[in-house]
């Protein structure tokens, strides 16, 4: 195979996932309005597409103390804006 058709894949493959998890993101948020995140295996699956997204901001966040004593979740906002960002300059790379 032709190495423009590997990355030409690879790219598509990424920018399929940023897009689901943004919308696991996405609907994380709306879901926990309306269920006990504990007990919904829509949360939960949700929680698993999304999670690993945010998890790496989480762990700087921590580290540097960064927004802990916020009511708000900021590493969360911190990755969705990350995610927003990745998929606006994908096409571009």
């Amino acid at each position: 195979m032709n190495l423009e058709i590997i990355l030409y894949i690879l790219a598509k493959a990424v920018a399929i996932y940023l897009s689901l998890a943004s919308y696991a993101m996405l609907g994380r948020v709306l879901l926990g309005f309306f269920v006990n995140p504990e007990e919904s295996r829509l949360y939960a699956l949700l929680l698993l597409v999304s999670e690993p997204v945010v998890l790496p901001f989480r762990l700087v966040m921590a580290k540097f103390n960064i927004g802990q004593n916020s009511i708000l979740d900021m590493p969360f906002m911190a990755a969705y804006l990350g995610l927003s960002l990745a998929q606006l300059f994908l096409p571009i790379i």
